[in-house]
């Protein structure tokens, strides 16, 4: 009867922890939150990936913005294609870490608009006293881009990654330029190798 009571409570136990809230963000937080990352991480399935090295955009503190553009798919079905970008994020100084997170070609669009937008508004409020302002864009990954200003003072960011993730800061405006050249870059790209 001991014996018994001893597994009901462990069955009751490993249940309440199996329906809990905080298991099921677990594990929603390991499954992928793009359809790129999805597909790269296919087991026993043969996939063909073609990618380009877009450059890097430097930071403060040795920290740096990385990224590709990818077009991947199964050869036996070569005409459904999944494309995207991958962007590692990598944060020098005392913080040191690299993250890398995926963009999909479905939200890598409204990223460029976003960076392009900021652009404008940064221009804009360069001449204009503010407090403390900040603009940004996330993906579904966690990339995200945008831009603080207090005052007069400007500063980019860049991060990746849940929780404490990596993060670049840039002092100029032109980084900020810099990465939205290179998505737009990368999406020609990818148009032009989608078709193929």
């Amino acid at each position: 009867m001991k014996k018994q009571c001893i597994f009901i409570l462990y069955a009751v136990i490993t249940l309440f922890f199996l329906i809990s809230p905080g298991h099921e963000t677990i594990a929603a937080a390991n499954e992928p939150a793009t359809k790129l990352e999805a597909f790269l991480s296919k087991v026993e399935t043969l996939i063909v990936i073609e990618s380009v090295d877009l450059g890097k955009v430097e930071g403060t503190y040795g920290s740096y913005v990385e990224i590709k553009a990818i077009v991947s798919y199964e050869p036996i079905s070569a005409n459904k294609k999944i494309s995207g970008f991958q962007v590692i994020v990598y944060e020098g100084g005392r913080n040191e870490q690299r993250k890398t997170v995926f963009v999909d070609l479905d939200e890598i669009e409204n990223v460029a608009n976003a960076a392009e937008y900021m652009i404008s508004l940064s221009n804009k409020w360069k001449a204009v006293r503010r407090l403390n302002t900040e603009v940004a864009f996330t993906t579904r990954d966690t990339f995200r881009i945008g831009f603080s200003q207090s005052g007069y003072s400007w500063q980019g960011f860049s991060s990746g990654g849940y929780g404490v993730g990596a993060v670049c800061r840039f002092n100029s405006l032109e980084e900020l330029k810099a990465i939205k050249l290179l998505i737009d870059s990368g999406l020609e790209w990818v148009k032009s190798n989608e078709g193929r």
